[in-house]
């Protein structure tokens, strides 16, 4: 394989060499400082989900039987080792969120660089970096989509770096006749196919390791196989573009493979399949296809995750105004790869017809990166046009970014702990983590407990093992896939282990088996949570094995009073 093309868009807004390092740190301690600013707040149940699953898994539990959850199973296997190597604090997980985004920032860099030039990086790593932590998208946390994203990137880069030659190609011994950067650009020079086809190999294999965190990556592995394959027909290459389509699917068929044979040997291949494949595409299935490609700008009985990063949303849009245009011009090679990165991305958040916040965040970098692509653009066109000085060609990034700084200000950094996530879960996440405190008060650590419905931060933060399989809700509603094979080990599950607190939310309504189960073998409640604006309507009601009574202790929790907040935000999201 050789190298197809070169881009032709001369880069702008360059920068002296001396200052791009520093810069580039400048950026990793912005980001690094905006992460701090939510350290303290809990985990939200996602996240204390693969915490508590970790946590099994390292106690000798199986996931799929053992444990049962829809989702893939990296996610878990990176809290598992997080937590062997460094233990289950949540500044753990938070700081490995950290890690993480900091390496998406510095590929995030080195695509901008390698399309735009070394001042279109600079951009686009201070955008990321005020917009890392934007709560409209969950970036906060730690959740999956922060780990997908560093992999995608990563393998977006191999495959830029495969197809086109770089910007700063002056002080690459192999590209020296393309001289200085104003200068016009010649045609890429034949290389060596090996290092362009293990780039390739890279890609697949980075792209099969994100899946095994969420099976939408697969959106991106036809994106950017179709990239290469587009790259080597305009070459005229289509033996190329074959060889390519085989050396790329290398990565992802050995991992699902050794992956499918793993959990084969281990007599938990169909359980696998039916988690992870079946159950996911009933999950998806809402029965309007079309509908929830609107949707991800409207989502239903979602926060809207547009205002608290608006100007850089809008920067994007203007990129892809300009790239669109550009590429039917086919002179738009510098946004011939962000445009099919933000496609797939888009479509990856679409696919499971839910619209959580934090599915947004994996369509955080192409967004990025075409608000810098337009930030350059845009003050190169002035620049030209008003025969103004060239710093006038920072003027559009230094708008869009104090603006996207005024609005990380304003939803983000000036907000007490619960006006950060409050939005978003009503008050879920610290809610569980207090439930967690007061149970751990009334068991003892051989203790097993349940929670029927979705909080599995009260496990985490009690530290105590759950009775059932089932650790959220998820499989046991009407009209889940193999409902009723769930919820008969649901039972089976808590007959057998006995807990000696089951915890009963009333968002997740009842099946009679599990009703008569319970006036069967537990006492009336010994406890209540009541709603803090609504004090007629119960959240949550406690039961006690009869045979093991539990300490007598106050359930009633309230949003406002427990985080001393008597603000607006704190009394509206206690609507939980």
């Amino acid at each position: 394989m050789t190298q197809l093309t070169t881009l032709s868009d001369p880069p702008t807004n360059t920068l002296p060499r001396a200052w791009e390092p520093a810069l580039f740190v400048g950026a990793v301690a912005l980001l690094i400082a905006f992460r701090l600013h939510a350290f303290a707040l809990p985990l939200e149940v996602d996240e204390c989900v693969y915490a508590y699953t970790g946590e099994r898994l390292l106690a000798g539990e199986r996931l799929y039987t053992d444990l049962w959850d829809h989702h893939p199973f990296g996610g878990y296997a990176l809290f598992a080792g997080a937590i062997a190597l460094f233990g289950d604090a949540p500044v753990v997980f938070r700081w490995m969120a950290t890690g993480f985004s900091a390496a998406s920032l510095g590929l995030i860099w080195a695509i901008a660089r390698r399309i735009g030039g070394a001042g279109c990086a600079a951009i686009a790593g201070v955008l990321f970096a005020l917009a890392s932590s934007d709560p409209g998208m969950a970036g906060e946390g730690c959740n999956r989509e922060i780990y997908i994203n560093t992999f995608v990137l990563a393998a977006w880069l191999l495959a830029i770096r495969a197809c086109t030659l770089p910007f700063c190609s002056r002080h690459d011994s192999a590209n020296a006749a393309l001289a200085d950067s104003d200068a016009g650009w010649k045609p890429a020079p034949q290389l060596d196919c090996a290092p362009c086809l293990l780039r390739v190999l890279l890609a697949g294999v980075l792209l099969g390791i994100a899946s095994a965190f969420k099976m939408v990556v697969a959106v991106h592995w036809v994106a950017l196989l179709g990239y290469l394959v587009v790259y080597a027909f305009r070459a005229g290459r289509w033996r190329q573009a074959i060889v390519t389509t085989l050396v790329f699917s290398i990565g992802p068929l050995m991992l699902w493979i050794g992956t499918g044979g793993y959990f084969a040997l281990t007599n938990r291949w169909d359980a696998f399949l039916d988690a992870t494949l079946y159950f996911n595409l009933g999950y998806a299935g809402d029965g309007e296809s079309l509908l929830r490609f609107w949707r991800f700008f409207d989502p239903v009985r979602q926060v809207s995750p547009f205002p608290s990063a608006l100007p850089l949303w809008i920067a994007a849009g203007i990129g892809i105004s300009l790239g669109a245009v550009a590429c039917l011009k086919r002179c738009g090679q510098r946004y011939s790869a962000i445009l099919p990165y933000l496609v797939a991305s888009y479509v990856a958040v679409c696919l499971p017809g839910r619209f959580f916040a934090h599915y947004y965040y994996l369509v955080l970098p192409p967004l990025v990166l075409l608000a810098a692509l337009a930030c350059v653009d845009i003050g190169q066109r002035c620049a030209v046009a008003w025969h103004t000085s060239p710093g006038v060609r920072w003027a559009p990034a230094g708008i869009v970014g104090v603006l996207l700084l005024l609005t990380q200000w304003t939803h983000y950094l000036s907000q007490p702990p619960i006006g950060i996530t409050g939005p978003r879960y009503h008050g879920a996440d610290f809610w569980a983590r207090a439930m967690g405190e007061k149970l751990a008060t009334v068991t003892d650590p051989d203790d097993t407990v349940f929670v029927y419905g979705d909080a599995a931060g009260i496990y985490y933060y009690a530290q105590r093992r759950c009775a059932s399989r089932h650790i959220m809700a998820v499989g046991l509603a009407e009209g889940s896939r193999d409902v009723e094979l769930h919820r008969k080990q649901l039972l089976d599950d808590i007959a057998g282990n006995n807990p000696r607190v089951i915890m009963l939310l009333f968002a997740e309504p009842p099946f009679p088996e599990w009703t008569a189960f319970l006036h069967a073998h537990y006492s009336e409640p010994v406890g209540w949570d009541m709603h803090d604006v609504h004090p007629n309507k119960a959240v949550m009601y406690v039961l006690e094995d009869p045979t093991r009574p539990i300490k007598r202790i106050d359930w009633n929790w309230n949003i406002a009073e427990a985080v001393g907040d008597d603000s607006r935000a704190a009394i509206r999201t206690a609507d939980r």
